[in-house]
């Protein structure tokens, strides 16, 4: 039966062979994933601080999707291990 189920876990589980360095900054830490850290500190923002805004927010959401690549080479990097070791069980 443990066979079986760790074999059914090799078919279903698709192969993803390529694996790349994702470059570019990142919102990690230790406890969860942080909020934006940016705000609008007027009633009435100039264009600048409107600007500035848009800025923060844009390089949150650019780090959030490299954290996203990094999970998921992460993951694949697990699978392709675990299937590897089942494969040729030499330990």
């Amino acid at each position: 039966m443990k066979k079986i189920i760790i074999l059914l876990f090799i078919l279903l589980i698709p192969y993803n062979t390529a694996i790349a360095y994702v470059v570019g900054g990142s919102n990690l830490n230790f406890m969860e994933y942080p909020k934006p850290d940016c705000h609008l500190y007027s009633y009435e923002p100039t264009q600048y601080d409107i600007d500035a805004y848009k800025d923060c927010i844009r390089e949150y959401i650019e780090n959030a999707n490299f954290d996203i690549q990094r999970i998921e080479q992460a993951k694949s990097k697990a699978i392709n291990e675990a299937r590897r070791k089942l494969e040729n069980p030499s330990f």
